[in-house]
């Protein structure tokens, strides 16, 4: 089963991203009510110090990211957690579900947020491509 993760608001582009390849990945606002969603077993992913610290001694699965660059970041947390990329099934704005609701579309369970492959859909599958050499060469 693949691990639930929580991000910190700085991270909002990884959130997004993780989710695209298929993470199930919530981000909320302020560090206590962070801690709350680590506490009911995701894994806390951070860049502040101080939280991730917080985090450890309260006994809590955190991982604190070294680098503010997106594409290292993705390379991180999916190496780190032995992850690979999947399909896309969760919404990039709300973290729902999504169902498939015609051909090649889809739409969230939760928001309602509606997609499609479209152009966008090149630069997704090239970063995938990217994300997944470099893990393989591990």
């Amino acid at each position: 089963m693949k691990p639930k993760f929580v991000a910190d608001e700085m991270l909002g582009k990884l959130a997004r991203w993780m989710r695209i390849f298929g993470c199930d990945v919530s981000e909320v606002r302020g560090d206590d009510e962070l801690l709350e969603e680590a506490k009911k077993g995701r894994i806390l992913l951070t860049r502040d110090r101080e939280l991730y610290r917080r985090a450890l001694l309260m006994k809590l699965d955190a991982y604190l990211l070294s680098s503010d660059e997106l594409e290292e970041q993705l390379f991180e947390v999916f190496s780190n957690f032995n992850l690979r990329t999947d399909e896309p099934e969760r919404c990039t704005v709300c973290n729902g579900l999504l169902e498939e609701v015609e051909g090649e579309k889809w739409r969230c369970r939760e928001c309602g947020k509606e997609y499609w492959i479209g152009s966008h859909w090149k630069g997704i599958e090239e970063r995938r491509r990217r994300l997944e050499r470099r893990l393989s060469s591990e």
